[in-house]
């Protein structure tokens, strides 16, 4: 262990290794000598050991960026390295039915998945040598964080970052709720399967495009506030527009349309909320504050998806004799999501205004470091005249 010196090399290997075994473990369960009876619990026990690997990695993007690249690359990296999961969640999506068209499809569905994550194990095993750079590309990154405990103390009272973690967090909230739900919402107007998935493969590509550019643009201007104002406003418009369009039927070029500019803007602003949120409450380790504002996400999810399911109301009686694209297999009865719609609308709203009229940043990192750099210019200054 002594040759990955610091903890975030170990916890990265850490993960490759438990999504690894777990996936292995899931695997087993297309065997004959694991009995029928056994075969959910392992196959439970498998996506459990890879999804405790998550945790190891979950906020580490912010901390990666901070630690290994300068001021003007951080949003950037941060951009790549918190959509590699969602990347690699389309790639899952998009190969999965095309791989499996009969039930004998799925162990090499299995197999596939296992040998990605095999290879991910070995490639941080093998590349993942070090925590930290040889030399600290920023003066932020040659800083010491604050402890955990001490960190949450500091962020008491820092009510710009909570508004930041209640806005953002929401955000992140209402898309995974949209995307958990798409196909119930599309389907009672007659949208079939298929045209769900596109919609989904279309605001993850385009969420990509858009979290590039905006991670682009804040590192270039540094207005970081700005960016993730501007797109979290567009992103609450595209995703009004599209709740109303989808309660439509035969508008599929506007839903595509609307739901592409809702994924563009809405993973646009999540690397930059993550460096926001780092700026906002500097020196307190990076993992620690964008993890809240995860947790904030994750927290109002759950709220969120059981108070969209509780208030979804049964479909009318003319609806009912309407052609539907549901599943035949009573996977869900097709309901009217005009209410949770709604409340999606207003939520929505909500939000948008605690961040763009309530929140406002302070640049507590990037003004320590723009110090440190015009002390060590004087400093040289005054070294190169005594030398004179």
């Amino acid at each position: 262990m002594k040759k990955y010196e610091g903890m975030w090399g170990i916890k990265i290997i850490c993960a490759a290794w438990l999504n690894f075994i777990g996936s292995a473990l899931r695997n087993l369960t297309v065997f004959s000598f694991v009995p029928t009876s056994s075969q959910y619990a392992v196959l439970i026990m498998g996506q459990t050991i890879a999804a405790c690997g998550q945790t190891f990695i979950m906020f580490t993007p912010a901390k990666v960026a901070a630690l290994w690249f300068p001021d003007d690359q951080r949003t950037l990296a941060t951009t790549i390295a918190s959509l590699s999961n969602t990347l690699g969640v389309l790639a899952a999506n998009l190969m999965s039915p095309a791989i499996v068209k009969k039930p004998s499809d799925i162990p090499i569905m299995l197999y596939i998945c296992t040998g990605a994550s095999l290879f991910g194990a070995l490639l941080s095993t093998c590349g993942v040598c070090s925590s930290l750079p040889p030399t600290p590309p920023s003066p932020s990154a040659a800083a010491q964080s604050e402890p955990f405990f001490l960190g949450i103390k500091k962020l008491k009272g820092n009510y710009h970052f909570w508004m930041l973690t209640f806005a953002v967090g929401g955000g992140l909230a209402l898309f995974t709720s949209n995307t958990t739900f798409l196909e119930q919402i599309l389907c009672p107007q007659n949208y079939s399967n298929s045209f769900a998935g596109l919609c989904g493969a279309l605001m993850i590509a385009s969420g990509t495009v858009g979290a590039v550019i905006a991670g682009l643009i804040a590192d270039k201007t540094r207005k970081f506030e700005e960016v993730t104002k501007i797109g979290f406003s567009c992103s609450v418009l595209a995703g009004i527009a599209f709740t109303q369009l989808a309660r439509m039927r035969d508008q599929h070029v506007a839903v595509a349309v609307v739901i592409t500019l809702f994924g563009m803007f809405g993973f646009a602003i999540y690397p930059t909320s993550l460096e926001l949120a780092v700026e906002c409450t500097y020196p307190v380790a990076e993992a620690t504050s964008t993890g809240l504002v995860f947790l904030s996400g994750q927290i109002q999810g759950v709220v969120l998806m059981l108070v969209f399911q509780y208030t979804a109301q049964p479909l009318s009686e003319y609806a009912q004799n309407l052609p539907k694209a549901c599943p035949k297999d009573h996977e869900f009865d097709p309901q009217d999501w005009t209410i949770p719609n709604l409340l999606s609308n207003g939520m929505m709203v909500v939000y948008a205004v605690v961040l763009v009229l309530f929140f406002r940043a302070d640049y507590k990192r990037m003004w320590e470091e723009d110090r440190i750099k015009a002390a060590d210019t004087l400093r040289g200054t005054v070294n190169g005249e005594n030398q004179i």
